[in-house]
């Protein structure tokens, strides 16, 4: 499924490139045009042109944020993942263990705290992959004041989204505030 969405991610890609190969030609069309006298019909062609920019400008402004919902939906799958495989290896430790204390069986009553555990967990991902967003999104600077700036983990999924985005200013960017370069 990963590989899946790393290729709609390169189509995006491509497309957002061809759109930008067609702005440009337009560009330059409009700097020809615009060399002309002045009349109606060049204003009609001028006006065609500017539309059709600001149509691919606005489907690649839509293809940038399907790209970033689609990284932010694996960074959050590879956290469920890693999580699930944490649970199966705590579930294959626990069926192993045969014996059961008194002090356990007391608390079989009480909340388990692995089932505590594993909610806050959860909630803990989806809070990181909202600051994520935010983050990626500038909503939410990067820096020594960032709710999870001496997050290991987050600074490479952050990293690991810019440069999906082929956003490597950002990434330079981060690198510089982390004192990494």
């Amino acid at each position: 499924m990963e590989e899946q969405m790393k290729l709609m991610i390169n189509m995006l890609k491509e497309r957002i490139k061809h759109n930008l190969q067609i702005i440009k030609k337009n560009e330059a069309e409009i700097r020809g045009i615009l060399t002309q006298p002045v009349s109606n019909k060049r204003s009609e062609i001028l006006k065609e042109m500017f539309h059709t920019n600001r149509i691919l400008l606005d489907e690649n402004q839509d293809s940038l944020a399907i790209e970033l919902q689609i990284i932010n939906f694996i960074v959050k799958f590879k956290r469920t993942l890693k999580h699930q495989a944490n649970n199966v290896q705590s579930t294959k430790f626990i069926e192993n263990s045969n014996t059961i204390s008194k002090a356990d069986a007391i608390n079989e009553e009480q909340p388990d705290k692995q089932e505590q555990d594993d909610t806050q967990e959860q909630v803990d991902a989806h809070e990181e992959l909202d600051l994520l967003s935010l983050t990626v999104m500038g909503n939410l600077p990067y820096n020594q004041s960032h709710p999870l700036f001496n997050d290991e983990d987050f600074f490479e999924d952050l990293m690991e989204s810019f440069k999906q985005l082929e956003n490597y200013e950002m990434c330079s960017e981060i690198l510089r505030v982390k004192g990494r370069r």
